[in-house]
C-alpha cells in the first residue's frame, strides 16, 4: 500500500499520507455517536487494498463508498443505505468480500444492529441487537449489545451470533472466576460480586456503551459497561465457542475506568499486558495474564487526572496518557510532562 492512515480518536479525523509523494490529506469526520464519541466512518480492508467511507449525499442520504488505496485511488463501488438506517460504523469483513455497517438510529423504538452487504451492495444479513465498538478475531467479530449490557461473538461465515455473555450483577467467586475489590493502593479478595445497575447519568439520560478490548494473543477479552457505572472491569475467555459464560475475573474499582487498552509485551508470559486508567486517580493500572489482580503504579504528578490512553506500544514505558490539558509518558522510572 502506498497510503498510511493515522486516526485521531479525539475528533474522528483521519490523516492520509501518500508515502510515494509525501502528499497529506485530512479527512474530517465530525459526526458523533449518541455517547459523544467519534463515529467510525472510515476503515481499510485487512489486506490494505481498499478503503471505505460513510458519506452523505446532497439528499442527506447515507452512502457507502469504496476506493482503492493505490494511486490513482479509483472508486470501486458506491451504494445508498436505506433511509431508516443511521450508520455508526463501517468495516470490511475479514475476507474482504462483505461490508459491515453498524446501524444505531436515534429513533426511540429503533433497535441497533449490524447490516451485512455483499461487495456489490446487495444486503446479505441483518443481526439485530449488536452495535459498535467491535474487535476482529481470527474466526469472526466480537461486538457489543448496549441494550443487554452484553458482549456478542459473530460468525463471519454464517453471519449468526455464536455466543453472548451478559455482564452479571451478581456472581459467586469460584476457582475459575476471581473477584477483587480495590482498597487504597491494592485489592482485597471477595467471595461474591454484587453490583447495583446504573444505567442513567446525572441528567437522567440513559447511558449507552459496552467497551471491549482484545488481548494480542486473542485469549482474553476485557470489557466495561455503562450499566455498571464503568467502575467494574470484566475479563472473559475470548474463544467464541466457550461454554462457560462466567467471567474469568471481576475487578471492582472505587472510580470509573475511563480508558483501557491491551498491548503486546514479549517480556511477560502470554506477551500481553492490559493498561487502564481511572477518573480522578493519578495512577496507571497494569494486568498481565496469570496475575491474580492488577498492579497500581502511581503517577509522579499527584494532581494529574488521566482521561485517555492515547498510545500503548510493545514497551510498557511507552504508554502515553492524556488528562487536564497535559500529556504524560509512562516510563520505567519517574514520569515526565510533555
Amino acid at each position: 500500500s502506498q497510503l498510511r492512515f493515522e486516526r485521531d480518536g479525539s475528533d474522528g479525523n483521519t490523516t492520509v499520507i501518500d508515502v510515494s509523494t509525501g502528499e497529506v490529506a485530512i479527512l474530517t469526520h465530525a459526526r458523533k455517536g449518541r455517547d459523544g464519541s467519534a463515529l467510525e466512518t472510515f476503515a481499510t480492508s485487512v489486506d490494505g487494498r481498499w478503503m471505505v467511507f460513510l458519506t452523505r449525499d446532497e439528499d442527506a442520504r447515507e452512502r457507502v463508498e469504496v476506493f482503492s488505496t493505490r494511486a490513482p485511488y479509483e472508486g470501486a463501488i458506491t451504494f445508498r443505505l436505506p433511509t431508516s438506517m443511521d450508520a455508526r460504523a463501517v468495516a470490511f469483513s475479514s475476507g474482504g468480500e462483505e461490508l459491515l455497517v453498524f446501524d444505531d438510529s436515534c429513533e426511540a423504538t429503533a433497535e441497533p444492529g449490524l447490516e451485512v452487504f455483499a461487495a456489490d451492495g446487495t444486503p446479505r444479513a441483518s443481526i439485530r441487537g449488536v452495535t459498535a465498538p467491535y474487535v476482529r478475531m481470527r474466526d469472526g467479530i466480537v461486538a457489543t449489545s448496549a441494550s443487554r449490557d452484553a458482549v456478542v461473538w459473530i460468525d463471519e461465515v454464517t453471519w449468526r451470533i455464536a455466543r453472548v455473555v451478559t455482564h452479571p450483577t451478581t456472581c459467586e467467586a469460584t476457582t475459575s472466576t476471581r473477584v477483587y475489590r480495590q482498597i487504597d493502593d491494592g485489592y482485597e479478595e471477595r467471595n461474591t460480586y454484587t453490583q447495583k445497575t446504573v444505567s442513567c447519568d446525572e441528567f437522567g439520560v440513559e447511558r449507552v456503551g459496552v467497551r471491549i478490548s482484545l488481548s494480542p494473543c486473542e485469549t482474553i477479552l476485557a470489557s466495561t459497561c455503562a450499566g455498571h457505572d464503568d467502575k467494574v472491569l470484566f475479563l472473559w475467555p475470548a474463544r467464541a465457542l466457550e461454554h462457560d459464560d462466567a467471567p474469568l475475573a471481576i475487578f471492582l474499582h472505587s472510580k470509573p475506568i475511563v480508558d483501557f487498552k491491551w498491548c503486546r509485551d514479549d517480556r511477560v508470559d502470554g506477551a500481553a499486558r492490559l493498561q487502564f486508567v481511572c477518573a480522578g486517580d493519578a495512577a496507571v493500572y497494569s494486568f498481565v495474564p496469570g496475575m491474580l489482580c492488577p498492579v497500581r503504579s502511581a503517577l509522579e504528578c499527584a494532581e494529574f487526572a488521566p482521561s485517555k490512553i492515547i498510545h500503548a506500544s510493545a514497551e510498557p514505558d511507552a504508554l502515553i496518557i492524556k488528562g487536564k490539558g497535559k500529556t504524560f509518558v509512562q516510563q520505567r522510572f519517574p514520569l515526565s510532562v510533555m
